[in-house]
Protein backbone atom coordinates (compact mmCIF):
# COMPACT_ATOMS: atom_id res chain seq x y z
CA UNK A 1 0.00 0.00 0.00
CA UNK A 2 3.20 2.36 0.67
CA UNK A 3 4.65 1.94 -2.07
CA UNK A 4 1.51 2.90 -4.05
CA UNK A 5 1.00 6.30 -5.68
CA UNK A 6 -1.80 9.27 -5.15
CA UNK A 7 -3.23 6.68 -2.23
CA UNK A 8 -5.97 7.95 -1.25
CA UNK A 9 -6.53 6.19 2.12
CA UNK A 10 -2.89 7.27 2.80
CA UNK A 11 -3.33 10.68 2.69
CA UNK A 12 -7.08 10.59 4.73
CA UNK A 13 -5.19 8.56 7.34
CA UNK A 14 -2.27 11.52 7.43
CA UNK A 15 -5.09 14.02 7.43
CA UNK A 16 -6.98 12.51 10.14
CA UNK A 17 -4.35 11.54 12.71
CA UNK A 18 -1.79 14.51 11.98
CA UNK A 19 -0.93 15.93 15.27
CA UNK A 20 -1.17 19.33 14.53
CA UNK A 21 -4.81 20.94 13.24
CA UNK A 22 -5.04 20.26 9.38
CA UNK A 23 -7.99 21.67 6.75
CA UNK A 24 -8.76 21.75 3.07
CA UNK A 25 -10.12 24.76 1.93
CA UNK A 26 -11.23 26.35 -1.72
CA UNK A 27 -9.57 29.68 -2.85
CA UNK A 28 -12.16 31.63 -0.73
CA UNK A 29 -10.90 30.04 2.61
CA UNK A 30 -14.27 28.00 2.93
CA UNK A 31 -13.25 24.60 5.12
CA UNK A 32 -14.20 21.55 2.53
CA UNK A 33 -12.43 18.95 5.32
CA UNK A 34 -11.16 19.59 8.59
CA UNK A 35 -9.22 17.18 10.95
CA UNK A 36 -9.69 16.58 14.77
CA UNK A 37 -6.52 18.34 15.88
CA UNK A 38 -8.42 21.21 14.12
CA UNK A 39 -11.66 20.96 16.08
CA UNK A 40 -9.53 20.18 19.34
CA UNK A 41 -7.42 23.54 18.68
CA UNK A 42 -11.01 25.64 17.91
CA UNK A 43 -13.37 24.01 20.21
CA UNK A 44 -16.14 23.67 17.03
CA UNK A 45 -16.98 20.39 15.84
CA UNK A 46 -16.59 18.35 12.94
CA UNK A 47 -19.98 20.26 10.93
CA UNK A 48 -19.40 23.64 12.87
CA UNK A 49 -16.39 24.39 11.01
CA UNK A 50 -17.39 22.86 7.49
CA UNK A 51 -19.51 25.96 7.74
CA UNK A 52 -16.87 28.66 8.74
CA UNK A 53 -14.10 29.64 6.29
CA UNK A 54 -10.84 30.89 8.37
CA UNK A 55 -11.48 34.66 8.01
CA UNK A 56 -14.44 33.31 10.45
CA UNK A 57 -12.17 32.33 13.47
CA UNK A 58 -10.05 34.60 12.91
CA UNK A 59 -9.43 37.67 15.56
CA UNK A 60 -10.70 40.94 13.56
CA UNK A 61 -7.63 42.57 14.53
CA UNK A 62 -5.46 39.64 12.74
CA UNK A 63 -7.61 39.07 9.78
CA UNK A 64 -5.23 41.32 7.46
CA UNK A 65 -1.89 39.61 8.49
CA UNK A 66 -1.91 37.25 5.68
CA UNK A 67 -3.99 38.37 3.01
CA UNK A 68 -0.92 39.34 1.13
CA UNK A 69 0.81 36.52 1.30
CA UNK A 70 -2.70 34.52 0.34
CA UNK A 71 -2.33 36.52 -2.94
CA UNK A 72 1.11 35.77 -3.77
CA UNK A 73 0.34 32.00 -3.19
CA UNK A 74 -2.76 32.12 -5.58
CA UNK A 75 -0.61 33.80 -8.22
CA UNK A 76 1.79 31.45 -7.78
CA UNK A 77 4.52 34.10 -6.76
CA UNK A 78 5.58 31.65 -3.30
CA UNK A 79 5.21 28.34 -2.48
CA UNK A 80 3.59 28.48 1.06
CA UNK A 81 3.91 31.22 3.29
CA UNK A 82 3.66 31.46 7.56
CA UNK A 83 1.88 33.77 9.97
CA UNK A 84 1.45 33.44 13.87
CA UNK A 85 -2.32 35.52 14.66
CA UNK A 86 -5.07 34.51 17.20
CA UNK A 87 -8.04 32.14 16.53
CA UNK A 88 -11.06 32.77 17.97
CA UNK A 89 -12.25 29.55 19.75
CA UNK A 90 -16.54 28.04 19.95
CA UNK A 91 -15.86 29.82 23.98
CA UNK A 92 -14.85 33.31 22.73
CA UNK A 93 -10.79 32.90 23.88
CA UNK A 94 -8.45 33.92 21.37
CA UNK A 95 -6.30 30.94 20.78
CA UNK A 96 -2.78 31.71 19.10
CA UNK A 97 -1.87 29.34 16.36
CA UNK A 98 1.65 29.25 13.88
CA UNK A 99 -0.59 29.06 10.55
CA UNK A 100 0.95 27.24 7.68
CA UNK A 101 -0.91 27.41 4.37
CA UNK A 102 -0.06 25.68 0.86
CA UNK A 103 -1.74 25.81 -2.40
CA UNK A 104 -1.86 23.01 -4.89
CA UNK A 105 -3.98 21.80 -8.07
CA UNK A 106 -6.05 18.65 -8.41
CA UNK A 107 -5.74 16.98 -12.29
CA UNK A 108 -9.05 19.27 -13.11
CA UNK A 109 -6.76 22.14 -12.32
CA UNK A 110 -8.76 23.53 -9.58
CA UNK A 111 -7.14 25.16 -6.67
CA UNK A 112 -7.18 24.17 -3.29
CA UNK A 113 -5.52 25.49 0.03
CA UNK A 114 -4.78 23.34 2.65
CA UNK A 115 -4.00 24.49 6.05
CA UNK A 116 -1.28 23.36 8.90
CA UNK A 117 -2.36 24.92 12.53
CA UNK A 118 -0.31 24.56 15.47
CA UNK A 119 -1.31 25.59 18.66
CA UNK A 120 1.18 27.72 20.38
CA UNK A 121 -0.91 29.26 22.80
CA UNK A 122 1.21 28.07 25.73
CA UNK A 123 4.71 29.55 24.00
CA UNK A 124 2.99 33.21 23.57
CA UNK A 125 2.06 33.31 27.55
CA UNK A 126 5.19 31.97 28.65
CA UNK A 127 6.46 34.59 26.61
CA UNK A 128 3.93 37.40 27.61
CA UNK A 129 5.23 36.08 31.30
CA UNK A 130 8.39 36.36 30.69
CA UNK A 131 8.44 40.26 28.89
CA UNK A 132 6.44 41.14 31.91
CA UNK A 133 9.06 39.68 34.56
CA UNK A 134 12.14 41.59 32.23
CA UNK A 135 9.90 44.71 32.84
CA UNK A 136 9.63 44.59 36.15
CA UNK A 137 12.74 43.52 36.56
CA UNK A 138 14.06 46.58 34.41
CA UNK A 139 11.69 48.67 36.16
CA UNK A 140 12.84 47.36 39.91
CA UNK A 141 16.65 47.78 38.92
CA UNK A 142 16.45 51.32 37.16
CA UNK A 143 15.62 52.62 40.56
CA UNK A 144 17.61 50.11 42.18
CA UNK A 145 20.77 52.66 43.80
CA UNK A 146 23.27 50.04 43.87
CA UNK A 147 24.99 49.92 40.58
CA UNK A 148 23.85 46.87 38.19
CA UNK A 149 25.22 45.33 35.26
CA UNK A 150 24.08 41.88 33.03
CA UNK A 151 26.16 40.25 31.24
CA UNK A 152 25.66 36.85 29.33
CA UNK A 153 29.73 35.70 29.77
CA UNK A 154 30.23 37.07 26.66
CA UNK A 155 28.67 40.91 25.99
CA UNK A 156 27.13 43.06 28.46
CA UNK A 157 23.39 43.07 27.79
CA UNK A 158 22.25 45.67 30.17
CA UNK A 159 23.38 48.61 32.48
CA UNK A 160 21.01 50.66 35.03
CA UNK A 161 21.08 54.16 35.24
CA UNK A 162 23.46 54.26 38.59
CA UNK A 163 25.99 52.01 36.86
CA UNK A 164 26.23 54.48 34.09
CA UNK A 165 26.38 56.86 36.95
CA UNK A 166 28.97 55.19 38.56
CA UNK A 167 31.32 54.77 35.55
CA UNK A 168 30.58 58.59 33.90
CA UNK A 169 30.13 56.11 30.66
CA UNK A 170 26.72 56.22 28.18
CA UNK A 171 24.54 53.09 27.67
CA UNK A 172 26.24 52.86 23.93
CA UNK A 173 29.60 52.78 24.97
CA UNK A 174 28.81 49.24 27.42
CA UNK A 175 25.86 47.45 26.12
CA UNK A 176 26.58 45.40 22.93
CA UNK A 177 30.17 45.38 24.13
CA UNK A 178 32.53 42.50 24.82
CA UNK A 179 33.65 41.91 28.17
CA UNK A 180 37.16 41.20 27.58
CA UNK A 181 37.73 44.12 25.79
CA UNK A 182 37.14 45.92 28.67
CA UNK A 183 38.97 43.45 31.29
CA UNK A 184 42.27 44.22 31.71
CA UNK A 185 45.04 41.47 30.08
CA UNK A 186 45.85 40.01 33.73
CA UNK A 187 41.95 39.16 34.35
CA UNK A 188 41.29 37.22 31.36
CA UNK A 189 42.47 33.75 32.66
CA UNK A 190 40.62 34.86 36.36
CA UNK A 191 37.48 35.62 34.20
CA UNK A 192 37.28 32.48 32.23
CA UNK A 193 37.68 30.30 35.48
CA UNK A 194 35.22 31.56 36.80
CA UNK A 195 32.14 32.14 34.57
CA UNK A 196 32.84 28.78 33.89
CA UNK A 197 31.68 27.76 37.44
CA UNK A 198 28.84 29.66 36.97
CA UNK A 199 30.23 32.74 38.68
CA UNK A 200 28.36 33.18 41.75
CA UNK A 201 30.46 34.81 43.84
CA UNK A 202 30.37 37.36 47.27
CA UNK A 203 32.94 39.91 45.93
CA UNK A 204 35.37 39.83 43.76
CA UNK A 205 37.81 42.58 42.27
CA UNK A 206 38.89 43.32 38.55
CA UNK A 207 40.31 46.30 36.94
CA UNK A 208 38.62 47.30 34.15
CA UNK A 209 39.52 49.67 30.90
CA UNK A 210 37.01 52.21 29.50
CA UNK A 211 36.05 53.11 26.27
CA UNK A 212 37.87 56.37 26.45
CA UNK A 213 40.97 54.87 28.13
CA UNK A 214 40.31 55.26 31.92
CA UNK A 215 40.92 52.50 34.07
CA UNK A 216 38.39 51.47 37.17
CA UNK A 217 39.01 49.60 39.87
CA UNK A 218 35.98 47.64 40.30
CA UNK A 219 34.91 45.52 43.78
CA UNK A 220 31.48 43.51 42.84
CA UNK A 221 29.59 40.12 43.53
CA UNK A 222 27.71 38.25 40.89
CA UNK A 223 24.32 36.03 40.52
CA UNK A 224 23.03 33.98 37.92
CA UNK A 225 19.49 35.19 36.41
CA UNK A 226 17.10 35.04 33.49
CA UNK A 227 17.34 37.60 31.00
CA UNK A 228 15.30 37.69 27.51
CA UNK A 229 14.46 34.10 27.72
CA UNK A 230 18.75 32.80 28.27
CA UNK A 231 21.04 32.73 31.33
CA UNK A 232 23.11 35.47 32.15
CA UNK A 233 24.25 37.11 34.89
CA UNK A 234 23.73 39.71 37.43
CA UNK A 235 26.68 42.18 38.60
CA UNK A 236 26.49 44.61 41.48
CA UNK A 237 29.13 46.65 41.55
CA UNK A 238 31.13 50.05 42.68
CA UNK A 239 34.23 51.72 42.11
CA UNK A 240 36.83 51.02 43.70
CA UNK A 241 39.42 53.12 42.52
CA UNK A 242 39.57 55.64 45.22
CA UNK A 243 40.09 53.02 47.80
CA UNK A 244 42.82 51.89 45.87
CA UNK A 245 44.62 54.38 45.69
CA UNK A 246 44.39 55.58 48.96
CA UNK A 247 45.67 51.69 50.28
CA UNK A 248 48.81 52.90 47.52
CA UNK A 249 49.25 56.55 49.50
CA UNK A 250 48.68 54.64 52.75
CA UNK A 251 51.71 52.35 51.53
CA UNK A 252 53.69 55.32 50.77
CA UNK A 253 53.22 57.44 54.02
CA UNK A 254 54.13 53.92 55.72
CA UNK A 255 57.70 53.88 54.06
CA UNK A 256 57.89 57.53 54.43
CA UNK A 257 57.15 57.10 58.36
CA UNK A 258 59.53 54.09 58.76
CA UNK A 259 62.46 56.20 56.71
CA UNK A 260 61.93 58.84 59.15
CA UNK A 261 62.10 57.09 62.46
CA UNK A 262 65.18 55.30 60.72
CA UNK A 263 66.53 59.23 59.54
CA UNK A 264 65.47 60.13 63.05
CA UNK A 265 67.27 57.44 65.25
CA UNK A 266 70.48 57.88 62.85
CA UNK A 267 70.06 61.93 63.29
CA UNK A 268 70.28 61.14 67.31
CA UNK A 269 72.95 59.16 66.81
CA UNK A 270 75.12 61.70 64.88
CA UNK A 271 74.03 64.71 66.19
CA UNK A 272 75.49 63.48 70.00
CA UNK A 273 78.41 61.83 68.83
CA UNK A 274 79.07 65.68 67.02
CA UNK A 275 77.66 67.80 69.65
CA UNK A 276 80.40 66.86 72.60
CA UNK A 277 83.21 67.25 70.64
CA UNK A 278 82.27 70.19 69.10
CA UNK A 279 81.16 71.55 72.12
CA UNK A 280 84.72 70.90 73.68
CA UNK A 281 86.46 72.35 70.65
CA UNK A 282 84.62 75.35 70.33
CA UNK A 283 85.57 75.92 73.93
CA UNK A 284 89.73 75.57 73.24
CA UNK A 285 89.31 77.84 70.16
CA UNK A 286 87.43 80.48 72.59
CA UNK A 287 90.44 79.96 74.77
CA UNK A 288 93.24 80.34 71.71
CA UNK A 289 91.23 83.70 70.56
CA UNK A 290 91.45 85.58 74.27
CA UNK A 291 95.25 84.96 73.55
CA UNK A 292 95.29 86.23 70.21
CA UNK A 293 94.33 90.19 71.66
CA UNK A 294 96.23 91.75 68.96
CA UNK A 295 93.96 89.97 66.45
CA UNK A 296 97.19 88.47 64.85
CA UNK A 297 95.10 85.11 64.32
CA UNK A 298 92.63 86.51 61.32
CA UNK A 299 90.38 83.40 61.02
CA UNK A 300 88.74 83.12 64.59
CA UNK A 301 85.68 84.52 63.11
CA UNK A 302 85.21 82.13 60.44
CA UNK A 303 85.83 79.07 62.45
CA UNK A 304 83.12 80.24 64.98
CA UNK A 305 80.49 80.89 62.01
CA UNK A 306 81.49 77.87 60.65
CA UNK A 307 81.02 76.02 64.40
CA UNK A 308 77.68 77.99 64.53
CA UNK A 309 76.33 76.41 61.54
CA UNK A 310 77.54 73.12 62.26
CA UNK A 311 75.96 73.50 65.94
CA UNK A 312 72.41 74.71 63.72
CA UNK A 313 72.46 71.54 61.42
CA UNK A 314 72.71 69.64 64.87
CA UNK A 315 70.17 71.42 66.17
CA UNK A 316 67.60 70.19 63.09
CA UNK A 317 68.85 66.93 63.27
CA UNK A 318 67.77 67.02 66.63
CA UNK A 319 64.02 68.52 66.17
CA UNK A 320 63.54 65.35 63.50
CA UNK A 321 64.99 62.88 65.87
CA UNK A 322 62.76 63.75 68.80
CA UNK A 323 60.23 66.98 67.81
CA UNK A 324 59.46 69.28 70.55
CA UNK A 325 55.62 68.47 71.38
CA UNK A 326 53.74 71.75 72.69
CA UNK A 327 50.66 71.99 73.96
CA UNK A 328 47.79 72.49 71.04
CA UNK A 329 45.98 75.77 71.96
CA UNK A 330 43.00 77.20 69.80
CA UNK A 331 44.39 80.36 67.81
CA UNK A 332 43.77 82.60 64.63
CA UNK A 333 45.59 81.55 61.94
CA UNK A 334 45.52 84.94 60.64
CA UNK A 335 47.27 86.61 63.68
CA UNK A 336 49.83 84.42 63.02
CA UNK A 337 50.59 85.07 59.38
CA UNK A 338 50.35 88.38 60.05
CA UNK A 339 53.07 88.34 62.09
CA UNK A 340 55.41 86.19 60.24
CA UNK A 341 54.87 88.49 57.15
CA UNK A 342 55.35 91.58 59.01
CA UNK A 343 59.06 90.10 60.54
CA UNK A 344 59.85 88.52 57.18
CA UNK A 345 59.01 91.97 55.56
CA UNK A 346 62.61 93.84 56.40
CA UNK A 347 64.69 90.95 54.65
CA UNK A 348 62.03 90.54 51.77
CA UNK A 349 62.90 94.38 51.02
CA UNK A 350 66.56 93.64 51.00
CA UNK A 351 65.90 91.71 47.51
CA UNK A 352 63.14 93.92 46.33
CA UNK A 353 60.33 91.53 46.98
CA UNK A 354 57.21 92.41 48.11
CA UNK A 355 54.65 90.41 50.64
CA UNK A 356 50.90 90.41 49.53
CA UNK A 357 48.56 88.76 52.39
CA UNK A 358 44.95 88.16 51.18
CA UNK A 359 43.47 86.73 54.72
CA UNK A 360 39.53 86.18 55.30
CA UNK A 361 37.95 88.87 57.79
CA UNK A 362 36.33 86.85 59.75
CA UNK A 363 38.24 84.40 62.23
CA UNK A 364 40.15 80.96 60.72
CA UNK A 365 40.58 79.29 64.14
CA UNK A 366 43.10 76.24 64.29
CA UNK A 367 44.51 73.92 67.20
CA UNK A 368 48.03 74.35 67.15
CA UNK A 369 51.60 75.37 68.45
CA UNK A 370 51.98 79.61 67.64
CA UNK A 371 55.46 78.80 67.59
CA UNK A 372 55.70 75.59 65.57
CA UNK A 373 53.63 77.34 63.12
CA UNK A 374 55.52 80.22 63.20
CA UNK A 375 58.89 78.14 62.30
CA UNK A 376 56.96 76.95 59.57
CA UNK A 377 55.80 80.32 57.86
CA UNK A 378 59.33 81.78 58.28
CA UNK A 379 61.02 78.54 56.74
CA UNK A 380 58.22 78.90 53.97
CA UNK A 381 59.04 82.94 53.47
CA UNK A 382 62.95 82.53 53.62
CA UNK A 383 62.53 79.80 50.53
CA UNK A 384 60.68 82.14 48.68
CA UNK A 385 63.19 84.98 49.38
CA UNK A 386 65.79 82.67 49.00
CA UNK A 387 64.10 81.49 45.10
CA UNK A 388 63.85 85.14 43.93
CA UNK A 389 66.88 86.96 43.24
CA UNK A 390 66.15 89.41 41.07
CA UNK A 391 62.74 90.06 43.14
CA UNK A 392 59.40 90.08 42.87
CA UNK A 393 55.91 89.82 44.64
CA UNK A 394 55.45 86.46 47.43
CA UNK A 395 51.52 86.08 47.90
CA UNK A 396 49.88 84.67 51.21
CA UNK A 397 46.53 83.77 50.91
CA UNK A 398 43.77 81.34 53.15
CA UNK A 399 40.95 79.77 51.42
CA UNK A 400 38.25 78.38 53.74
CA UNK A 401 36.38 75.19 52.94
CA UNK A 402 33.52 73.64 54.66
CA UNK A 403 35.87 71.31 57.28
CA UNK A 404 39.72 72.59 56.16
CA UNK A 405 41.33 75.93 54.90
CA UNK A 406 43.86 75.85 52.91
CA UNK A 407 47.05 78.29 53.48
CA UNK A 408 49.19 79.29 49.96
CA UNK A 409 52.40 80.46 50.34
CA UNK A 410 53.28 81.58 45.90
CA UNK A 411 56.10 83.31 44.59
CA UNK A 412 58.03 84.40 41.31
CA UNK A 413 61.02 82.32 41.33
CA UNK A 414 63.36 79.90 39.65
CA UNK A 415 60.68 77.08 40.04
CA UNK A 416 61.77 73.57 40.63
CA UNK A 417 61.85 71.45 37.97
CA UNK A 418 59.64 68.14 37.29
CA UNK A 419 62.52 65.37 37.95
CA UNK A 420 62.72 67.42 41.28
CA UNK A 421 59.74 67.66 42.52
CA UNK A 422 59.24 64.24 44.33
CA UNK A 423 62.46 64.90 45.86
CA UNK A 424 61.71 67.99 47.82
CA UNK A 425 61.34 67.35 51.21
CA UNK A 426 63.13 63.96 51.58
CA UNK A 427 66.51 63.76 53.67
CA UNK A 428 69.64 65.58 53.12
CA UNK A 429 67.99 66.94 49.05
CA UNK A 430 68.57 70.71 48.62
CA UNK A 431 68.91 72.56 45.80
CA UNK A 432 70.36 75.29 47.74
CA UNK A 433 74.18 75.87 47.90
CA UNK A 434 74.50 76.28 51.04
CA UNK A 435 71.03 74.23 52.56
CA UNK A 436 71.17 70.81 54.35
CA UNK A 437 68.18 69.62 53.29
CA UNK A 438 66.16 68.86 56.62
CA UNK A 439 64.28 72.66 56.60
CA UNK A 440 61.58 71.43 55.09
CA UNK A 441 61.83 67.77 56.43
CA UNK A 442 61.52 70.07 59.98
CA UNK A 443 58.74 72.07 58.46
CA UNK A 444 56.50 68.97 57.38
CA UNK A 445 56.62 67.09 60.42
CA UNK A 446 55.39 69.97 62.36
CA UNK A 447 52.77 70.34 59.50
CA UNK A 448 51.48 66.71 60.27
CA UNK A 449 52.01 67.20 64.06
CA UNK A 450 48.98 69.26 63.20
CA UNK A 451 46.95 66.87 61.45
CA UNK A 452 47.69 68.91 58.40
CA UNK A 453 49.46 68.08 54.61
CA UNK A 454 51.56 69.81 52.47
CA UNK A 455 51.83 69.95 48.84
CA UNK A 456 54.00 71.47 46.12
CA UNK A 457 52.73 72.93 43.02
CA UNK A 458 56.14 74.77 40.51
CA UNK A 459 56.81 75.04 37.18
CA UNK A 460 60.34 76.09 36.40
CA UNK A 461 60.80 80.03 35.42
CA UNK A 462 57.50 80.56 36.80
CA UNK A 463 57.86 80.34 40.22
CA UNK A 464 56.38 77.89 43.06
CA UNK A 465 53.24 77.42 45.03
CA UNK A 466 53.05 75.98 48.67
CA UNK A 467 49.54 74.47 49.73
CA UNK A 468 49.23 73.36 53.24
CA UNK A 469 45.67 71.94 54.23
CA UNK A 470 45.08 72.25 57.84
CA UNK A 471 41.64 71.14 59.96
CA UNK A 472 39.18 73.79 60.71
CA UNK A 473 38.13 73.96 64.42
CA UNK A 474 35.45 75.75 66.15
CA UNK A 475 35.63 78.98 67.49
Amino acid sequence: MLGEENNPELFYASFQFAAVGMALADIQGDFLMVNPSLTRITGYSNNDLMQKRDADITYHEDINLDLRFLQQLLNGEISYYEVEKRYINKEGHKVWVHLSVSAFEDNKGQKFLIYQVKDINRRKKAEKNLRRSEEQYRKLVELCPDAICVHNKNEILYVNEAGLKELDVKEEELVGKPILSLLNDGYHQFYYGIVNEDWSAEQLEFSITLPDGREKDLICSSTPIMFQGEKAFQVVFRDNTYNKELEKTNDILLQQSEKMNLVGELAAGIAHEIRNPLTSLKGFLQLLSADFEDHSFPYDKIIFSEIDRINSIINELLLLAKPTIEELKKLDIRHVVNQVALFMKAQANMYNIEVLVDLPKYPVILEGSENKLKQVFINLLQNSIEAMPSGGKITIEISVLSETFVLSFKDEGYGIPDELIDKIGKPFFTTKENGTGLGLMVTNNIIQHHKGSLSILSKEGEGTEILITFPRTNY
